[in-house]
């Protein structure tokens, strides 16, 4: 007879009162309210704030300064693009650009990126109100 040994469970990780341990990005800091989900965008935020923490000024205008044409090219993306599109550029960029060798270009591809970002959530909150206007005249009109 062969003997086949088990492969034991994953240790969990406890707290000294024996309560599973909650990975540190979903635990609140205190008086801060309920943990944000961590994300690219908002890491790169917090790296635009250290920089500006530091003393870092951008040196030309802000993408959102200069009209939509520059919020564009700073993400090297055509007026056209896709949401998928304008986030898979700004990876590209961020990762292109890090904020410790290149400050005034990580700035310029944050900033861009947060506006479009603004524009496509208005424009998709309008679409909804509009949506939602639509079905309630609809309803109101089948109910007569």
């Amino acid at each position: 007879e062969v003997s086949r040994a088990r492969a034991s469970p994953p240790a969990r990780r406890l707290t000294a009162h024996g309560q599973r341990r909650r990975p540190r990005s979903a635990v609140a800091a205190p008086g801060r309210g309920p943990a944000m989900k961590r994300t690219i965008s908002l890491e790169a935020q917090a790296a635009v704030n250290l920089l500006r923490i530091q003393g870092f000024t951008p040196a030309c205008l802000l993408p959102s300064r200069l009209g939509s044409q520059g919020v564009f090219a700073a993400l090297g993306v055509r007026p056209e693009a896709t949401w998928a599109e304008i986030r898979q550029a700004f990876v590209a960029r961020v990762r292109q650009f890090p904020p410790a060798q290149y400050p005034e270009e990580f700035v310029q591809v944050v900033d861009a990126y947060d506006t479009l970002k603004r524009h496509f959530r208005d424009v998709a909150a309008a679409r909804a109100t509009a949506e939602a206007a639509l079905s309630a005249e609809e309803g109101g009109s089948q109910a007569a």
